[in-house]
C-alpha cells in the first residue's frame, strides 16, 4: 500500500491519495513536508516485507557471485569476482566518504565522522603487532582492549578508543609497496554468524578471519586484494615479519 501512495503522491492524484492516507493513518507535516506514519504496525510490517525483500535479493546475488567462482560453471571467470568485490568496497568508500564531507567539508573515507564502516574481522585471539613509544610487541586482540581504557556499549556492540597516540600498528600501502606506522584509533567488537576461515602459512603462522575479510596475497608477480574463499594453494600471503 505505500507503494501505491508514493504512486499517487508522484501523479498528483489528490483523492487517491488522501484515501490512503486515512487508511494507512498517515498524516502530513506541511511545513517540513514530511508523511508522518501514526500506526506502528504499519511501519513494522513495511520494514518486515522490504528486509524480506532485500534479502531474498542478497542470496541472489551471492549465488550468482559464488557461480561465477566456481570453475565448473559455463561463466566461470576469477576476474569478474573479484571486480565484483572491489566495485562493492569503491561504493562503501565513497558512501563513507561523502558522509564525511557533508559533515566536515573533507571528501575522506577515514574521516573524523566515519566511526565504523565495515564487518571484516578477525577473531579475538589473532596476534598483530603494535608500537608504544619505541617499543614493539605482539599482541592478542583480546590483551589489546585492555590497553584502550574508553569503552563505549551500544546495540550489543563494544567500541574500545584510543586516546593514546603512542599505541600505533602496521599496515601495508599496496601503491608504494612499504609498512606504515599507523595509531590505531579504536577498536571494535561485535559477534557474528558468519563463516570463519583459518589460514594457515608455511611457517606455521595462522589468522582466522569472517568471510568477508579481505587478504593481501601475491599472484604472478601481482599484489592483489582478496577474499578467503578465493585464496590458491600457491598464493604469497603478504604479512609483517619483525
Amino acid at each position: 500500500m505505500i507503494k501505491d501512495l508514493l504512486y499517487h503522491i508522484k501523479n498528483r492524484n489528490k483523492e487517491k491519495t488522501l484515501e490512503l492516507m486515512k487508511n494507512l493513518e498517515i498524516s502530513l507535516d506541511k511545513e517540513n513536508k514530511l508523511l508522518i506514519f501514526n500506526n506502528k504496525n504499519i511501519i513494522e510490517k513495511q520494514h518486515e516485507y522490504y528486509d524480506k525483500q532485500q534479502y531474498i535479493r542478497k542470496i541472489l546475488l551471492n549465488s550468482l557471485y559464488g557461480s561465477i567462482l566456481n570453475k565448473g560453471c559455463r561463466v566461470y571467470d576469477e576476474r569478474i569476482g573479484q571486480s565484483v568485490t572491489f566495485s562493492g568496497r569503491k561504493i562503501i568508500y565513497h558512501m563513507m566518504s561523502k558522509i564525511n564531507e557533508i559533515l566536515t567539508n573533507n571528501y575522506n573515507h577515514n574521516g573524523k565522522t566515519i566511526i565504523y564502516g565495515d564487518t571484516d574481522s578477525v577473531t579475538e585471539d589473532s596476534e598483530i603487532y603494535i608500537k608504544i613509544k619505541d617499543h614493539i610487541s605482539k599482541i592478542k586482540i583480546s590483551e589489546l582492549e585492555k590497553l584502550f581504557k574508553n569503552k563505549i556499549s551500544y546495540n550489543q556492540k563494544q567500541y574500545f578508543l584510543n586516546f593514546n597516540e603512542d599505541i600505533k600498528t602496521f599496515s601495508f600501502n599496496k601503491k608504494t609497496r612499504k609498512i606504515e606506522e599507523k595509531k590505531i584509533e579504536y577498536l571494535y567488537s561485535h559477534e557474528t554468524d558468519k563463516k570463519i576461515y583459518k589460514i594457515v602459512s608455511e611457517e606455521g603462522d595462522e589468522i582466522k578471519v569472517t568471510e568477508d575479510h579481505s587478504l593481501i596475497i601475491k599472484r604472478e608477480g601481482e599484489i592483489l586484494t582478496i577474499k578467503p574463499s578465493e585464496i590458491k594453494e600457491n598464493d604469497i600471503l603478504i604479512k609483517l615479519e619483525i
